[in-house]
């Protein structure tokens, strides 16, 4: 019976999931799973939404002119405090660049020589299989652990046609049952 019972507090507990609130700017808002969030901040307009524990932000670009992220001058910062640098993109007229966060680490393939004796003739054969492995190195400036109910801040420097301009968000992660 306690083996019945302790297996299925297991089967019940589960992971842990969490969803976000933006808290900056002004109003807060909720950013669920079921449907994106919509915030214009102009001249951009971000659509957020949480996906498996992540929060992504589609950044979209309305205006008819492009408009640089400048990544050197953007940051992020953890939820222990620790800056993160953001890379440059471009978002062309009409389209939308993505973040998620926290990121993903960066994965490094490896392409490895196998020999193995296949079918019938069994004689030795050569491929290349692709392995994979995440790197979880802390030296790596863009990425960064975002546990339990924390809070994450961005400051993000944007350049268009008139000069450059700077957006902060904030936002807080909060488990949901």
């Amino acid at each position: 019976m306690r083996t019945a019972w302790a297996l299925l507090c297991l089967l019940c507990s589960g992971c842990a999931s969490y969803e976000y609130d933006l808290t900056q700017p002004p109003p807060v808002r909720h950013i669920g799973a079921a449907d994106f969030v919509t915030v214009d901040y102009p001249p951009l307009r971000y659509r957020l939404r949480t996906v498996e524990n992540h929060l992504i932000l589609l950044i979209d670009n309305p205006t008819r002119d492009s408009i640089l992220l400048v990544g050197e001058r953007s940051v992020i910062v953890d939820p222990a405090g620790g800056s993160h640098p953001l890379i440059s993109q471009t978002i062309a007229p009409g389209t939308y660049i993505k973040l998620i966060l926290p990121p993903f680490p960066r994965t490094d393939y490896e392409r490895a020589p196998v020999i193995y004796s296949g079918g019938d003739m069994m004689q030795p054969t050569a491929f290349d299989w692709p392995g994979g492995y995440e790197v979880y190195d802390d030296s790596e400036a863009t990425f960064f652990r975002w546990q339990g109910e924390t809070d994450v801040r961005m400051t993000l420097c944007f350049q268009d046609q008139s000069g450059t301009f700077q957006q902060r968000l904030a936002f807080h992660r909060r488990q949901v049952k």
